[in-house]
């Protein structure tokens, strides 16, 4: 058995990064990002209708308790009434964290996929 070797393993999460569908994941993620920070400050800044509240926001415990179901389950979480019912409360803003929570995560959880990421992108 061979020790670890920091070296090799920069080098190959360099070789994992620039592959393009990583490199792309990575910019889709990115856009989702600036675009709910343009959401949030239309929200402030008034332009959006005044029915949308920006502070109505889910427990974080609901936050949680979907992003670990997710993590584990893939989309076949959201077969699951309780983790619709989940994402039906959450606020865009909580939304976008739950992606972006998850796409951290892709590298260990390999259930998470571009698909997921863009159903849940749709609920918001």
């Amino acid at each position: 058995m061979s020790g670890f070797n920091e070296r090799e393993f920069w080098k190959r999460c360099e070789e994992y990064d620039s592959r393009p569908e990583v490199a792309a994941a990575q910019h889709r993620a990115r856009e989702r990002a600036r675009a709910a920070d343009e959401r949030a400050r239309k929200i402030l800044a008034g332009y959006l209708p005044s029915e949308i509240d920006p502070d109505a926001r889910a427990p974080q415990v609901t936050v949680e308790a979907l992003v670990f179901d997710l993590r584990e389950r893939g989309a076949a979480a959201l077969n699951i009434a309780a983790n619709r019912e989940r994402l039906s409360k959450l606020s865009p803003k909580q939304i976008d964290e739950v992606i972006m929570r998850l796409a951290n995560r892709r590298a260990k959880f390999p259930v998470i996929t571009d698909d997921l990421l863009l159903l849940i992108d749709q609920c918001s």
